[in-house]
């Protein structure tokens, strides 16, 4: 029997076939930043169905088409955490949803279920305006394994990468003792790059520093990176561009930050399992047996290792669409 997916509230109450996100101000979270939970089964009647495997939750216009801003733009965010289904995706950050980037979720066996829990994020440029929405399921049935899936094989090349350099993005920033917000005189990667944080130690400092812009897959992104006191903490993201760097209030005017680019290369689109990047040659040299262990799904990068300067690097993966 195929699956059967269905959509319930948190309580397994009633089955959600809408949901009234209510009213979203610019730049802000409909029903709230910490999301609607919403349930999703596989026979939540226990009719005997099969388990439902390589699933893809999408968004479309109310129509089913894909050209609205929400849906081009990805303003529905979701994240896939708990549930009875095995194993948990236990996803700990919310992932954008929309045009050719759906969210990925473990199988879901019969009779079991997946906790989503899904927000609207309208941007700042947002105008005031009516927003309708589905969501759409797509799977394969375990026991058949037919699929809808379309695999691209990509071919990504990078030409003179730069090698990592501690203070390619921002020369060092003298502290304040008050939170600074730097988004002058900031350099862009070469290309999609982790961001290094190097930091002295003249008066202990401490805290987080924020770094803002523009991920490999061009989303608006940010991430928070602890201050090594004395030594150089290193970001899991993959900037594009970055316009804003953020210094804590406990980094005092005997103390600089300097913010640099590191190893880890973005890749330009959604990772769903680190076997996706299968080949990686450097200058004319494969070097495909770097890639195992180095591959981060969550934020779609490879880790080089080092990369010495004007480095041609290439890579093969699999791009999965719907």
């Amino acid at each position: 029997m195929l699956p059967i997916p269905k959509f319930y509230n948190s309580a397994d109450t009633a089955e959600l076939t809408t949901y009234p996100f209510g009213n979203c101000d610019a730049g802000g979270y409909a029903p709230d930043s910490t999301g609607v939970e919403i349930h999703l089964w596989n026979d939540k009647d226990l009719a005997g169905s099969d388990d439902m495997t390589y699933i893809r939750l999408s968004v479309r216009d109310s129509d089913g088409n894909e050209v609205e801003l929400w849906t081009t733009n990805r303003w529905i965010e979701v994240k896939s955490n708990g549930g009875t289904a095995t194993v948990d995706d236990a996803m700990t950050t919310y992932k954008k949803v929309g045009k050719n980037h759906p969210l990925w979720l473990g199988d879901i066996q019969s009779g079991k279920y997946r906790t989503l829990y899904v927000r609207l994020h309208g941007p700042t440029s947002a105008v005031e305006g009516n927003i309708a929405l589905k969501f759409i399921v797509l799977y394969n049935d375990g026991e058949t394994e037919e699929s809808t899936d379309i695999f691209v094989v990509d071919i990504l090349h990078f030409q003179d990468v730069r090698a990592a350099d501690d203070d390619y993005i921002h020369a060092a920033i003298s502290g304040t003792g008050e939170v600074l917000e730097v988004t002058t005189a900031i350099n862009n990667p070469d290309i999609p790059r982790n961001i290094s944080v190097k930091t002295t130690n003249s008066d202990t400092p401490t805290g987080d520093v924020t770094i803002e812009g523009i991920n490999s897959i061009g989303e608006t992104d940010s991430e928070t990176i602890t201050i090594s006191a004395g030594g150089t903490a290193y970001g899991g993201k993959a900037f594009a561009t970055v316009t804003k760097i953020t210094l804590p209030a406990t980094v005092s005017a005997s103390d600089m930050v300097t913010v640099g680019m590191s190893d880890k290369i973005g890749i330009n689109h959604s990772i769903v399992n680190a076997t996706d990047i299968f080949k990686k040659r450097v200058n004319a040299v494969d070097e495909t047996g770097e890639i195992s262990g180095n591959v981060d799904t969550t934020n779609n990068t490879l880790d080089c290792a080092t990369i010495e300067d004007f480095e041609d690097i290439t890579v093969w993966f699999i791009r999965r669409s719907i």
